[in-house]
């Protein structure tokens, strides 16, 4: 008897210890809800050409003879240069200053002088000043990712100006926009 009710029990057991395996199987293969959704995306990043910026040429005003007063030699977006005051302008090299912008096809850049004045020194150690700089601050580069920009300004002639070869310089800098 002890063997039949030893069986029995084990049978009870059994049948218990089957239902509650049959509980944490269903558990632990990961039934998910009806609803649960997933999707998936992709990361990416696209390194752009880098911006560099070439110098052409320099600014150059020509010669000039000084007056009994200030005066302004302007120089145009075409590089021209007019006088206004006594000082006269006796040509010579006439530049304005070029720069060559090279970067991602059709980008955009913007260009910045670092100082709205430049001071020029001859070698004695006088000085004149270049001011109202002409300058074209947002560029779109072409679809070949270059673009030529120029830059002018006016050039401040003190009457009676020292005689020398004056000269000065500045920084253009360029930037993604």
């Amino acid at each position: 008897m002890w063997n039949n009710q030893r069986s029995a029990d084990c049978g009870h057991v059994s049948g218990a210890a089957a239902i509650f395996a049959l509980g944490v199987g269903s558990l632990m293969i990961g039934i998910a809800p009806a609803s649960a959704r997933s999707a998936r995306s992709q990361v990416s990043a696209e390194i752009e050409v880098p911006l560099t910026i070439r110098k052409l040429n320099d600014m150059n005003f020509g010669d000039v003879a000084p007056g009994s007063g200030e005066s302004r030699l302007l120089m145009s977006n075409n590089g021209s240069i007019d006088v206004l005051g006594t000082a006269t302008h006796l040509g010579g090299s006439i530049a304005q200053a070029a720069f060559e912008i090279t970067g991602p096809p059709n980008g955009w850049v913007s260009c910045n002088f670092g100082l709205p004045t430049i001071e020029l020194t001859n070698g004695s150690g006088d000085t004149m000043t270049v001011e109202h700089f002409t300058f074209h601050g947002y560029q779109r580069l072409s679809s070949q990712g270059r673009r030529k920009m120029r830059a002018s300004g006016d050039l401040v002639v003190a009457p009676n100006q020292a005689p020398g070869d004056y000269v000065g310089e500045f920084d253009v800098t360029i930037d993604f926009q």
